[in-house]
This record gives structure tokens, sequence and C-alpha cells, in this order.
């Protein structure tokens, strides 16, 4: 299985919710690098981010194959996940699966242990907590089989186009997120694996936040 690991959003942020993605590097080697790298995978990195002060050191770290730099001025979560997604779209025929990940996320198991690893379709951590009365999915990681990749375009597409619909028209009062590619996957009947059968949002039995534990046991 050939795999593309991608790295998506803000690495770096010094005000509200710092982010120091350098701090982070350690866990994800330990937990997904070096664990891919033990049961034989080949993977490559790709990075979908912002220029910042410590790019050049993440990258020398982390030897990505490629970085997309996104515009500054135009930063927003919807418009890194279209990029993410045009990128998927463009290598689905490279990749067996793609992971989805964030730079602000640390990891509590190693990668191949995640449940749902050995199976195919669309993986994420759990539901949202507005889940019941939006139907969103966790946003935090998305495990995409090459089989599934449509069902992910679509998703994002639908995503895009919330915007233009009549407010009267959507299906919730909020503005265009990831967490709604769970809510187009719901509702056309495309299977989502849940690793957890839980609604949460920052805490997590797979993961943290290292913003809001900054000096967690796994870094």
């Amino acid at each position: 299985m050939k795999i593309c690991i991608i790295y998506r959003g803000e690495h770096e942020r010094n005000y509200i919710q710092y982010i120091n993605s350098l701090n982070n590097v350690n866990n994800w080697q330990k937990y997904i690098f070096s664990d891919l790298q033990k049961h034989n995978y080949i993977f490559d990195i790709i990075f979908i981010t912002y220029n910042t002060t410590i790019l050049n050191e993440l990258k020398d770290k982390m030897n990505p194959k490629e970085i997309i730099l996104c515009e500054t001025e135009n930063s927003s979560q919807v418009n890194n996940i279209n990029i993410v997604n045009e990128y998927v779209q463009k290598n689905k025929d490279i990749y067996d699966r793609f992971i989805i990940l964030r730079f602000d996320i640390i990891y509590k198991t190693p990668i191949t242990t995640w449940k749902y690893w050995y199976e195919t379709g669309i993986t994420v951590p759990g539901k949202d907590i507005t889940w019941e009365s939006t139907k969103f999915c966790n946003d935090i990681l998305f495990m995409i089989d090459k089989s599934h990749v449509h069902h992910f375009d679509d998703a994002v597409n639908y995503m895009l186009s919330i915007d233009t619909l009549p407010v009267e028209n959507r299906m919730d009062k909020y503005q265009p997120m990831p967490h709604h590619i769970g809510q187009y996957l719901y509702h056309n009947n495309i299977h989502v694996n849940f690793m957890y059968h839980i609604e949460s949002g920052t805490n997590h039995p797979h993961y943290i936040f290292v913003r809001n534990d900054p000096n967690s046991i796994y870094l």
C-alpha cells in the first residue's frame, strides 16, 4: 500500500490558541512515521499550509515530498480543505490511501493500531458534539481509500456550495466548514467508519489538541 499523508492548515500561530508544530514532530515520528516504516508501508508527506518563520525548519525535520502554500490573506479551513481535495483528486491514481491530518494534533496510539486501519472506506475519529442536530463529523483527520475519493470530492463540493444556498434551504445555521463533509456523507447514505461512536470535541481517546495540552506526556 502506498500512502499519502497530507498535513493541512496552520503549523505556527503566535496569538490565540498558540501553535508550534516543531514541538509535535517527535510524536508524529513515533506514532505515525516509524510505525508505518516498521510495517513496510510506503508513504509520502505533503504540506498544504502557509508560509511562516518555522516552515524551513519543519521541512528539514519532516522531509515532505511537496509543499503547497496557501494565500495567508485568504486563509480559511474551507479554502485549505478545498486545496487538499484538489490534491487528492489529482493524485488518486498514485496512492492507495490518503490520510489528512492537522498540524495542531498529536496522537496516543500507533497508526497501524487505529480502528479500521485494515478496512477500506472513509474513516474519521468520531461524531462532532453537534451530531444529533447537524450530522457533522469530527474533522481532525480523514482517512480515505482510493475507492472512496470520489465521495470525498462530492462532500467537499457540497461544503463549498453552502454559501450559495438561501438560508432557509440549508440544513443548519453554520457557515461552511470541513465538518459539513460528514453531513453530506450521512444524508447521501455513504458509510463512514467512526473510530469511536462518541460525540466529542477537544477531549478524545484518540488524539490531543496540543494547544490545549502543551505539556502532554505524548509529546
